[in-house]
C-alpha cells in the first residue's frame, strides 16, 4: 500500500480506479475540494475517517498533507514500452526523462507534460528518484503519466526510432550557459509520432 496526500493527488488516485483501503480526511476542515473526495471515496465504498489536524500530521509524517490523506494499492503500468505503445489510440506523445533526481523537478515535468498532452513519462529507474508522495504532490495528480523503468533507457529509444518514432532533444544548457532545444522538433511532419527528450 501507498500512502498520497494532498487534495490534487488524492482526488487523481480516486478518480484512477486504484484500490483504496482507508481515506483521512481533516475533520475541522469543511471546504468543497475535501468534501468531493469524501464523496467520492464514500461511492466507491471507501472507509472515511475524519480525524485532527495533529492525527493527519502524525499519519502523514512531516509531509504536507492539506488535509487529506489516503492509503492505495500501488499502481500499476504497462509491463513494456510495446503494451504502453499499443495501448495509445493516437501516435504518442512521449517525454523520456533521465537523471532528474529532485522530487521536485520530476513533479513539475509531470504536471507540465499532463498540461501539455503527454500519453506517457519514461524514465529510468536508477538516476531518477522515482514516484515518491512528494513527486505525487507536485505533480498535482499528474503522476499517473509515469511508466518509469519500463524499458532501459536505451533499449526504449532504440525501440521508439525501429517503430519510426522521430526523436528530438534537449539539454538543459549549452557550454555558453544558454538553453537550447534542438530545431528538430518544429520540423517533424505533422502526422508523425513525436517524443520530447528533457
Amino acid at each position: 500500500m501507498e500512502k498520497i496526500f494532498g487534495l490534487h493527488s488524492v482526488m487523481a488516485a480516486l478518480r484512477s480506479g486504484r484500490e483504496c483501503r482507508q481515506q483521512w480526511l481533516q475533520d475541522k476542515r469543511r471546504d468543497n475540494r475535501l468534501n468531493e473526495i469524501e464523496t467520492r471515496a464514500q461511492k466507491l465504498g471507501v472507509s472515511v475517517e475524519r480525524v485532527s489536524r495533529q492525527e493527519l500530521d502524525r499519519i502523514a509524517g512531516d509531509t504536507h498533507h492539506q488535509g487529506a490523506l489516503g492509503e492505495f494499492g500501488v499502481a500499476v503500468g504497462p509491463d513494456n514500452l510495446e503494451d504502453l505503445l499499443d495501448a495509445l489510440t493516437e501516435p504518442p506523445f512521449l517525454l523520456v526523462l533521465d537523471g532528474v533526481q529532485d522530487p521536485h523537478n520530476l513533479g513539475a515535468c509531470l504536471r507540465t507534460a499532463d498540461a501539455a498532452g503527454v500519453h506517457a513519462v519514461i524514465a529510468p529507474k536508477d538516476r531518477a528518484c522515482g514516484i515518491t508522495p512528494t513527486v505525487r504532490k507536485v505533480a498535482a495528480g499528474a503522476a499517473q503519466l509515469s511508466a518509469q523503468g519500463a524499458v532501459p533507457l536505451s533499449e526504449g529509444l532504440a525501440q521508439l526510432l525501429a517503430g519510426g518514432t522521430q526523436l528530438s532533444a534537449g539539454t538543459a544548457a549549452a557550454s555558453d550557459g544558454s538553453q537550447q532545444l534542438s530545431s528538430g522538433l518544429a520540423q517533424l511532419d505533422e502526422g508523425s509520432k513525436k517524443l520530447a527528450v528533457g
